[in-house]
């Protein structure tokens, strides 16, 4: 399992999203008898609340001293769907952002969407070491 003292200016938020995506990882290649785990594959939303930066920082200070340490991270930025308290029209930000392509008033952040998403894991096992 992951653990590890951070720094005191660390997004806490953050890591807690990806401790337990790590440790999700982790998980799933020891059940799978993996060494190693070569590469994890992740996607955020567009609405910047974690970024792709972040989880690339944040993945190579908590994996030390794991089968995920040294591990490639792909990060892909996906739009988010925002919610119009107007219209209560669904929509992808994409190009507008958070502005509402029904009604024009800004909308918010769906709040049932995951902020970030382990899309899935590249492992090594025995037969390929």
């Amino acid at each position: 399992m992951v653990t590890e003292d951070l720094p005191e200016k660390m997004p806490v938020h953050e890591v807690g999203l990806v401790t337990e995506a790590l440790n999700q990882a982790i998980d799933v290649a020891v059940k799978t008898g993996a060494l190693r785990i070569e590469r994890l594959n992740f996607a955020v939303a567009d609405d910047g609340h974690v970024t792709p930066e972040a989880v690339v920082t944040l993945c190579a200070m908590l994996s030390r001293d794991t089968i995920a340490a040294g591990a490639d991270i792909s990060v892909r930025v996906r739009d988010a769907t925002f919610y119009c308290r107007r219209c209560a029209a669904k929509y992808p930000g994409g190009e507008n952002g958070p502005t509402c392509p029904r009604c024009g008033a800004v909308g918010s952040a769906d709040g049932n969407e995951p902020e970030l998403v382990l899309e899935s894991v590249d492992v090594v096992d025995g037969e390929q070491a």
